[in-house]
């Protein structure tokens, strides 16, 4: 009996958890309530817990000063299998009480997790507040079976010693947390990368940069204790408006490189998802450097392309990480979802006359002022004042170059913010060409996503560079995403050519001139002979 009552003090030593336990007042003596809280900080709200009978027994008092019990402790003696473990009824070897008094509490519930059978005794969810009455003096194993674990929360298992009504905080914690950025590129301007934020703006055909982000929650070194794999998943989804660049991958732990221990599954193999791609990790206990509160980094990036959506709905770009669960490899967590956004703009100019009306026949060429030459692009290197004086060397290069028909409205589409140069690369006929117009697109947009979508973007303004000699004003729409302006071309003025029409005139006039003066000469001089 002595030894008995030591294997079962042990076990409740090795199963108990912080519970809050109360008298119990139904009239069965031995059977109780079991009731499971809500941890610190976190809720129940889709969690639903399987409880499995692992051994019963008779409650003894224990008065008699026994060395290895306080007098007046209730402890289970006689214990025999439950329904969910062993042959029901029979008594429990002592070996086996043995192995798993030299367990801690959740090595103990992985290994009945594992030996477990039947139909689990009870469940308990919202429909019963979580609780069940009435269930006989013994030890349980909990698990939480929620099959679709609450964005962000991790599952739990543990073990309970019932020898009265008990209160179970619920050990479900908190999982990875996983988030995504995206860095803005001003290309006309000198120092002008920002840190990784939510929001950018970028021409079509950039190479925007991205990074994934997940910290290694605390309950990783608990698969490492137990020899469990901890898998791990980024899916990152991308709308049609971005185009992933497979080859641009890389993965870091801590801030150094790694090269092992992750596949990045791209759209072409196999997916039951519809994912742009993945970057998986099989098992994260398995790469050294891991440890709790380690950062994982993946860097890559998509080329804004022709699909892009122009103004303030954006291109989004969204990622959420998949997660194993102590115990339960079939059952993995999902962390929400986090979000960054590109935006992209167009220039639309309006060729007029000087009486506002549509005047076809004009050709235009837009230049963007870029610090460094894109690779492919062949330009002379120039020096660009700034509007706050700053001076920058670099590049003019061809944007576009539009033609319509009839050609009085110029698109060009897929802007980014920076100075721009337009130029009339054909003139209609019998009007003059004018002077190249320089204008710069400036924008603001949320770094932190806080708002809805089409909230982010605050405002798209179109302004006159310093030192321009002709004067443009440009509408906005932040919701289209829309420069527009009207440029005005002059009729031009026929003057006189030397040798033409006009000088004949002259002459003609000179020469009835000279003959009426001889005539007036010799009729003077006749009069005087007269005389």
């Amino acid at each position: 009996m002595k030894k008995i009552l030591a294997l079962a003090l042990a076990l409740m030593m090795v199963f108990s958890l912080a519970t809050t336990a109360f008298a119990a007042e139904d009239n069965d003596p031995n059977t109780f309530t079991i009731t499971i809280t809500a941890p610190a900080n976190g809720s129940l709200t889709n969690h639903t817990y399987a409880v499995y009978q692992i051994f019963t027994g008779k409650l003894f008092v224990d008065n008699k000063g026994n060395e290895d019990t306080a007098d007046d402790e209730t402890i289970l003696s006689d214990i025999v299998y439950g329904k969910n473990y062993g042959t029901e009824g029979e008594e429990v070897p002592e070996t086996v009480l043995t192995t798993l008094a030299g367990m801690s509490g959740e090595a103990a519930a992985k290994k009945l997790n594992g030996e477990k059978k039947g139909d689990l005794f009870a469940r308990l969810d919202a429909s019963n507040s979580w609780t069940y009455e009435n269930a006989p003096a013994g030890y349980y194993l909990i698990v939480d079976v929620s099959s679709n674990l609450p964005q962000g929360e991790t599952s739990s298992a543990f073990v309970l010693e019932l020898i009265d009504d008990a209160e179970i905080t619920s050990k479900h914690t908190a999982g990875p947390v996983v988030e995504k950025k995206i860095k803005d590129i001003n290309d006309s301007l000198a120092n002008s990368t920002t840190e990784w934020q939510d929001s950018a703006d970028h021409d079509i055909g950039d190479a925007i940069p991205f990074q994934l982000k997940m910290t290694v929650p605390a309950n990783f070194a608990d698969f490492k204790e137990y020899g469990e794999a901890y898998r791990f998943v980024f899916h990152d989804t991308e709308e049609p408006g971005l185009t992933f660049q497979q080859n641009s991958v890389k993965v870091f732990v801590d801030g150094s490189e790694i090269t092992t221990g992750f596949e990045v599954v791209y759209p072409t193999d196999h997916k039951n998802d519809d994912d742009t791609f993945d970057v998986v990790f099989a098992d994260l206990t398995k790469i050294g450097s891991v440890q709790v509160g380690s950062v994982i980094t993946v860097e890559y990036a998509s080329i804004l392309n022709e699909k892009a959506i122009l103004g303030s709905q954006g291109n989004v770009n969204t990622v959420y990480g998949e997660y194993s669960n102590l115990h339960r490899p079939d059952y993995p967590g999902r962390t929400p979802d986090d979000s960054v956004i590109a935006f992209t703009y167009k220039v639309v100019v309006n060729k007029v006359d000087e009486a506002g009306a549509a005047l076809a026949g004009a050709e235009f060429t837009l230049e963007k002022f870029v610090k460094v030459l894109p690779e492919g692009k062949t330009a002379t290197e120039t020096v660009y004042a700034a509007e706050d004086n700053q001076t920058i060397v670099g590049y003019w290069i061809a944007v576009d170059q539009v033609e319509t028909e009839p050609g009085t409205v110029f698109t060009f589409t897929g802007l980014d913010d920076g100075n721009y140069r337009l130029t009339e690369s054909k003139t209609p006929d019998g009007y003059n060409t004018i002077d190249p117009i320089e204008f710069t697109v400036t924008a603001d947009h949320d770094i932190k996503w806080e708002t809805p979508r089409t909230e982010m973007l605050n405002s798209l303004n179109g302004n006159k560079a310093t030192g321009e000699v002709r004067q443009i004003t440009f509408t906005a729409s932040d919701d289209k995403g829309t420069l527009t302006t009207d440029v005005i071309n002059k009729a031009g003025t026929v003057l006189p050519e030397t040798g033409g029409m006009g000088t004949t005139i002259f002459y003609a006039v000179g020469g009835v001139l000279v003959v009426a003066a001889v005539v007036l000469l010799v009729t003077k001089k006749r009069a005087s002979s007269a005389k």
